[in-house]
């Protein structure tokens, strides 16, 4: 942990197993809350912190704690389990960029036009590269972030169009939440996304 003016830090990520920590070329993806057991993880870490600088009140923690981690093992089993029944050739995820990097951890492939930078250049033959895979499998869907520009993405959906492929493009949120609605807290984040992700491949 780190002092601040206002007292201590402490970094999340330090709670994780190093084995759920998704490296792309050496460099860890920050997206950790992608993978829910991360964020049981971090949950377990932020009580522990909480108690040691407030003991006292030590039950109360514990106790929305323990209510919090319900709904989070919960949230984690319906992850699972619904994208387990997405058929093999669909368990593509084709993006801008690498947010959704941790749904690999589920069996889902996951490709970007860019890494996980969202500054990073789109190089031509990489978009060629995921526009051929999605036809070749007939991906129904892609999706585009609530966080970014969609000019990339709808470009890719026009060179499959060219091709005599037709895919939709989906919203999902990755690197902010909503302002309001369901998708403004974490679980029902995941739960908006495992929803736009299972009604976009369940079309043909």
């Amino acid at each position: 942990g780190q002092q601040s003016k206002k007292g201590q830090v402490w970094q999340v990520s330090e709670a994780l197993a190093p084995q759920h920590i998704r490296q792309t070329a050496g460099v860890p993806d920050p997206h950790i809350w992608f993978y829910v057991k991360n964020w049981i993880d971090v949950v377990y870490f932020i009580t522990k912190k909480i108690k040691e600088a407030d003991p006292e009140n030590a039950q109360y923690y514990d106790n929305n704690a323990a209510t919090y981690l319900s709904e989070l093992n919960a949230l984690e089993e319906d992850v699972v389990s619904r994208l387990k029944a997405i058929p093999d050739r669909k368990r593509l995820i084709v993006m801008q960029h690498n947010s959704l990097g941790y749904f690999s951890f589920y069996g889902m492939e996951v490709g970007s036009l860019q890494g996980i930078s969202t500054t990073e250049e789109i190089v031509l033959k990489e978009k060629k590269h995921w526009v051929d895979k999605v036809i070749d499998r007939r991906i129904p869907a892609i999706f585009q972030e609530n966080s970014t520009s969609d000019r990339e993405m709808k470009a890719l959906q026009k060179d499959c169009e060219r091709r005599g492929w037709n895919v939709t493009l989906h919203m999902v949120y990755t690197d902010a939440l909503a302002a309001e609605g369901p998708a403004s807290n974490y679980i029902g984040m995941v739960k908006e996304n495992i929803n736009t992700i299972e009604q976009a491949f369940s079309n043909e």
